[in-house]
């Protein structure tokens, strides 16, 4: 039997409507910026966790307002002297509702590690070390180190709010591809509507001269690596849930395109490569596969048709893009920077602490951003702390490959494999969502300890129909 929802079933309706009224209230806020705009915004997302709670019931409402407040991590809020996300807000709920569920059932609040977390706190405590240590300004580098923490809470909530639940954990894993249609299908239909003049859900690429879509997330990079993982996940679970899942294939990957995110380009052709060439195309769903393969060819046409057509670049238009060199330039000066300034025993060891470089590096009045998650590691932690966060994704690595039996650990498994690609050129570890997704896949490895039955993708759709 099929884990909801269905796109029959009517929670999808009030689900769907509560994610855009309240994406749409964060935009609203985020833009305008009033007087009293944060106080609203957590008003907002708690209205909607009750509605979704309401409707999917506590665990399962708590974890999907999650995914929504992720996938609108664009507009930042101020509170005090910090600034706050609707993320934030969404997991401080979860931890209540985890709070509440557990003193009800007189089980321990203890969020006993396993041992991928174990590895992981050991990780941040280096972290803590190097900046306390090292770091140039320790109270910053303290405080995205403590923003770091707080979003990893985001992979240590889903496999304990759903606990031995395994048909929870299938209906969250619906939700979360209906979230990547949706923020795919806003972005790529604001990327067209620039055709006829409005400039909505894009920013300008001063390297490139290019409007490129970021939807509701941070910057274009983080769009295009996560609609190229939602991508991912719908080849591999889209006919476990839907009839025509090509529909979310070809939403996600041509959101990629209009992000012109070349890492997240790369990344999604290895995995459909490797997806090709290796035995698990056998476990796919193939004419699915090649519907949004096609439909995602169109698309694309009709990107490049645009371009041609409409005010996209102040350049030469696609090509030019593409094949600028001045991203690639200054991520090989990063490189040599973060390398020369290893000659320091010290810093080599453990790093010169969190969010370090941008503390002494300084362009046009602004701190630099290292585009490279392995640079970042590496420049923050040092080799211990890369050789940490490598075991960290080692682990993790192992355990899935343990549990391939299971379709929804292969495909979350391949999703986070793309975004490991994805993040050699750029870094969304300061984002929760890029934990979210770690922590539902590994909720998924524990979900899948015992044999779990899987519907065949032929079943499936016969099932749905």
């Amino acid at each position: 039997m099929y884990p909801r929802p269905r796109v029959t079933d009517p929670s999808v309706a009030i689900v769907g409507a509560t994610a855009v009224v309240l994406a749409a209230i964060i935009a609203a806020l985020g833009v305008t910026q009033p007087r009293f705009g944060t106080a609203i915004m957590v008003a907002a997302t708690l209205v909607a966790g009750a509605v979704l709670i309401r409707t999917l019931g506590a665990t399962i409402g708590v974890l999907v307002l999650l995914i929504v407040a992720c996938f609108v991590d664009q507009w930042v809020f101020r509170a005090g002297g910090f600034n706050i996300r609707p993320e934030q807000i969404a997991l401080i709920l979860g931890l209540a509702v985890y709070a509440v569920e557990r003193v009800r059932t007189r089980r321990s609040l203890l969020l006993k590690p396993n041992v991928f977390e174990a590895v992981l706190l050991a990780w941040f405590a280096l972290g803590l070390v190097s900046s306390l240590i090292q770091a140039p300004d320790r109270v910053e580098s303290l405080k995205i180190l403590a923003l770091l923490m707080l979003s990893s809470l985001a992979t240590f909530l889903p496999r304990r709010l759903l606990d031995t639940r395994r048909e929870d954990f299938d209906e969250v894993v619906g939700w979360l591809l209906l979230a990547f249609a949706l923020e795919s299908a806003y972005s790529v239909g604001t990327y067209f509507l620039h055709l006829f003049g409005p400039t909505i859900a894009m920013g300008l690429n001063p390297a490139s001269g290019r409007l490129e879509s970021l939807g509701t997330l941070w910057e274009p990079n983080v769009l295009g690596a996560m609609c190229a993982a939602g991508g991912v996940a719908w080849i591999f679970l889209g006919p476990r849930y839907f009839t025509h899942p090509w529909i979310g294939v070809a939403l996600c990957f041509t959101a990629t395109v209009t992000s012109f995110a070349r890492g997240a380009w790369l990344g999604g052709l290895v995995v459909l490569l490797l997806i090709i060439v290796l035995p698990v195309r056998r476990r796919l769903d193939l004419r699915a596969l090649g519907a949004g393969a096609l439909a995602t060819i169109l698309l694309i046409v009709g990107v490049i048709a645009s371009d041609i057509g409409g005010a996209y670049s102040s350049k030469n238009g696609i090509s030019e893009t593409v094949s600028n060199s001045v991203d690639i330039i200054g991520r090989i000066y990063q490189i040599r920077s973060v390398l020369s300034e290893m000659g320091n025993f010290s810093h080599m060891l453990i790093g010169g602490g969190v969010d370090s470089y941008g503390q002494i590096h300084v362009v046009n009045g602004r701190p630099d951003h290292l585009a490279s998650l392995e640079l970042v590691i590496l420049n923050d932690t040092g080799v211990i702390g890369a050789a940490l966060f490598a075991l960290f994704v080692v682990l993790i690595a192992i355990a899935a490959w343990r549990r391939a039996h299971d379709i929804t650990v292969l495909g979350l498994a391949a999703m986070m494999f793309l975004l490991v690609i994805t993040n050699a050129a750029t870094s969304t570890i300061e984002l929760m969502i890029t934990w979210l997704l770690l922590g539902m896949l590994i909720a998924a490895i524990d979900l899948a300890k015992e044999p779990a039955v899987t519907l065949s993708a032929d079943t499936a759709r016969d099932t749905a129909a």
